[in-house]
């Protein structure tokens, strides 16, 4: 039976609750957050995972007062294209805190996993990342790094992506103006590459222009998403690295 998005919002749904339900006096320091969020695409690094359609997302992290978390993010995806499955599971563990004035680090350890991929294909696969972020004049500023050894799923080689993040809040209202530009190199960036019909090449950049309204719980978002990938078309997918504006509505909570 395919598993989807759909399955697992319940069950967030009924975690969050429960976890502060089975702590009657839940201790000061530990928090437990998360969200929801509709997406007219899932894009993952340029690239489109849901084959330019609309996506339905949710996450739950708990974190101690001491740094560290973990938590649980998923997302529908295109079998066709991407052939893991209908689902994708992202989970999460790291710590995060400051480590100088204003400079806040985060490391961690990803695992992408994919309930329902067809049997026989390797999908699943770890990550090891790290970032920094603080403030640059009006600016938020992160940069960071996301590193893919040699696994089944990556044919045995590595991949590295390496990425900057900018913000700035338009002074008195809740608008966010943010841009984000990522560079990849390593098994991901030739698989995609080959795709497009560019051999022997695993580098591409990827980059998006956009902004955020902020009202209450609720995040409005717009962004413009390209990247300087040949067209990639997989299965029976459109071009999946093609240029899109990407809309987003995300409950926080």
């Amino acid at each position: 039976m395919r598993t989807s998005i759909f399955s697992i919002l319940p069950l967030l749904a009924i975690a969050s609750p429960a976890m502060a339900q089975d702590a009657a006096d839940p201790p000061s320091d530990v928090t437990v957050s998360g969200n929801v969020a509709l997406v007219s695409d899932y894009r993952f690094r340029g690239v489109s995972q849901s084959d330019n359609r609309p996506a339905v997302q949710a996450s739950v992290t708990v974190k101690h007062a001491n740094g560290l978390y973990a938590g649980v993010w998923g997302s529908n995806i295109d079998d066709d294209s991407i052939g893991y499955g209908s689902m994708e599971v992202d989970l999460y563990g790291g710590w995060s805190g400051e480590v100088g004035s204003g400079i806040t680090a985060d490391v961690g350890l990803l695992y992408y996993l994919y309930p329902d991929a067809p049997s026989g294909v390797s999908s699943d696969s770890f990550e090891a990342y790290a970032s920094l972020s603080g403030t640059l004049g009006p600016a938020n500023l992160k940069v960071g790094t996301n590193y893919t050894w040699g696994q089944a799923a990556t044919g045995q080689r590595d991949n590295v992506y390496i990425y900057t993040d900018l913000s700035v809040g338009v002074p008195n209202t809740p608008v966010t103006l943010v841009a984000h530009y990522g560079y990849s190199d390593g098994a991901y960036g030739s698989a995609l590459n080959a795709a497009g019909g560019r051999l022997f090449d695993g580098e591409y950049s990827d980059w998006s222009l956009g902004a955020d309204y902020v009202t209450g719980p609720v995040t409005f978002g717009l962004r413009y998403i390209d990247n300087d990938l040949p067209r990639v078309a997989l299965g029976t997918s459109h071009n999946l690295a093609k240029a899109t504006v990407m809309g987003s509505v995300t409950y926080n909570f």
